[in-house]
């Protein structure tokens, strides 16, 4: 084989490497202002504290949470992680009901909800043993963008 052969063989085979192998890059501006080149990026908000309700009886409680969405640059979060916190479990990801998260778009735990672009975004949580006294937060996730978590709600028992 003829070293100009070998050279375009050896490129090919690198760049179909970088193809395979490069993760997806997500990326997001906002423009204002005169010029070719005003602008800035934009960043992922801070999650929104959420109310919770309790029901039910201890060993069987069912917290229900509500929100504000979360938006960046206009664009509804695809997803939320809710973490919640317990005097007698500590801090923990949701186990049971809608406010258990999946993977979604390689970021784990996120919980998605049904209707991202609704001004409030609700969940529940749902727990079989006794956890105490709960709080919650809430952290907002675009695609592959994390946002920082929200305070923490309100102690609930």
């Amino acid at each position: 084989m003829s070293r100009h052969r070998l050279v375009i063989l050896a490129l090919l085979t690198l760049g179909a490497h970088a193809a395979i192998s490069a993760p997806a890059a997500d990326a997001a501006w906002l423009i204002s202002g005169a010029g070719p080149s005003a602008g800035r990026a934009a960043t992922m908000p801070r999650g929104s504290m959420p109310a919770v309700v309790p029901s039910g009886l201890i060993g069987s409680r069912t917290f229900t949470l509500t929100w504000t969405t979360s938006t960046l640059a206009g664009r509804p979060a695809t997803g939320y992680v809710i973490t919640r916190r317990s005097t007698l479990l500590g801090d923990s990801l949701v186990e049971g009901g809608t406010c258990k998260g999946a993977t979604a778009n390689g970021t784990p735990n996120v919980m998605t909800p049904a209707n991202p672009a609704a001004p409030t975004q609700s969940c529940t949580d749902v727990t079989l043993v006794d956890v105490g006294t709960v709080s919650y937060s809430v952290t907002p996730v675009y695609l592959r963008w994390s946002g920082t978590a929200s305070t923490m709600s309100t102690p609930t028992a």
